[in-house]
């Protein structure tokens, strides 16, 4: 199953993207990170000037999704 977690031009100002995107920036080894992730397989993190998504193939929707959100 596949996972989107993210945040656009419409669910968030733009400083609350900003805060999100310097965060995950800093972030070392991000995918890896992600990957980590009991039930996590393939992931995509994308951050452009009016988005951040985090997309990822999971076995446990419920777990791996709530894992990622907490990310």
């Amino acid at each position: 199953m596949i996972v989107l977690i993210g945040l656009n031009h419409k669910t968030a100002p733009l400083a609350v993207r900003e805060k999100y995107s310097l965060v995950v920036r800093r972030k070392k080894d991000l995918l890896s990170s992600l990957r980590s992730i009991n039930g996590v397989g393939e992931v995509l993190y994308l951050s452009t000037c009016n988005r951040i998504e985090i997309i990822a193939s999971v076995e446990e929707t419920e777990d791996a999704g709530k894992s990622l959100n907490d990310f």
